[in-house]
Parts: structure tokens; sequence; C-alpha cells
């Protein structure tokens, strides 16, 4: 099965609450499973309609964060009667929040060997596809040369209008010269 996600998805052990807006904005509970820049997964004792519009909360260490989202899936847990698990993507995430959520996002991926719950995520997934590696690093080479020889025609081309303004003002002087007037 090929990954579709856009970020990587750091495990946690958050309690939530949230709001849904179809729901008159009752605060329920609940407890994130997983968080990326993109969105989060949360277990609940009750479904949530897919394309419901939520208003969540938690806390990190960084400070507490909100945000609007938008239910993106919603199904029974696995193995847990009664619980929920739903997909979230962020919609609406403050400036304040975001800062917030990309610094603890960045210090739970620097430092995986120290967080349990990393290295059990990590040992669960696929092998690298070392094909996609090479073929990206490939293209982000090619892209590197393509710049590098834009930036070359640019600079010699900068130096052919240089050198042509040269030529026009010598010109310009000569004529000048030859008429016996001042220069331009």
């Amino acid at each position: 099965m090929q990954e579709r996600r856009a970020y990587i998805r750091v495990p946690v052990d958050l309690k939530t609450t949230y709001e849904v807006r179809e729901r008159v904005y009752t605060p329920m509970g609940g407890q994130a499973m997983d968080l990326s820049l993109g969105g989060m997964r949360v277990e609940q004792d009750a479904p949530v309609p897919t394309g419901s519009e939520v208003t969540v909360r938690f806390t990190l260490p960084q400070g507490e964060v909100h945000f609007k989202g938008l239910v993106a899936w919603c199904g029974e847990s696995k193995g847990i009667p009664g619980k929920y698990q739903a997909g979230l993507r962020w919609v609406d995430l403050n400036p304040v929040s975001q800062a917030r959520l990309n610094a603890f996002l960045i210090t739970q991926t620097k430092a995986p060997l120290t967080n349990p719950k990393v290295l059990a995520a990590q040992k669960k997934r696929e092998p690298v596809v070392w094909g996609r590696v090479v073929a990206a690093s490939l293209a982000i080479g090619v892209l590197l040369i393509f710049l590098g020889a834009f930036y070359l025609e640019l600079s010699s081309v900068y130096d052919l209008v240089q050198a042509q303004q040269r030529a026009i003002s010598a010109y310009q002087q000569m004529i000048a010269e030859l008429a016996g007037r001042p220069a331009f």
C-alpha cells in the first residue's frame, strides 16, 4: 500500500476537547492518536459525521493549540467496541498554534530514539523504496543544473547589456567630438 499523506505523522497520546458545529458546539472529549502538519487522528466515544466542521483544543509542552478543521473520515476503532476514530484535517490554524505545533513536531521528529511511540511506529513502516529516493535526487540535481545554467545565462546577458551601454557611450562621445559638441 502506498502512503498518500503529505505530512509525517507523529504518534501522541494527548487529551483533546472538540466541538462539532452541527451539534451546536457541544464540547466532546477524545484522545489524539497522532499529529501532523496537515491534521490529526483522534479516538472518541461517539462517531462524528464525515465533513463536519470541528473546533479542537489540546495542550502541547509548548502551550495550548486550537484550530478549526474538517472530519475527513470516521469509523469504529479496530478491536475496541464503542470507540470511534476520526481523521481531522486542519482548515484554520492560528499563527501561534501553528508555531507551537511546528515546534512540537520538530522536537518529536529530531529525537525519535527517545520517544518510544515514534520508535514503535518506525518499526511498522514499510522499507524505503530506494528507486524513488534516487529518482528524486536525480530530479533535484537536474533542477539545480537548470537553475545554474539559467543564472549563467542571466549573468552573461547582464554583461552583454553593460558592454553595449559602454559601446553606446563611447560612440556618443566620438560623435560629439567629431561634431565639436560636448558629449550627451
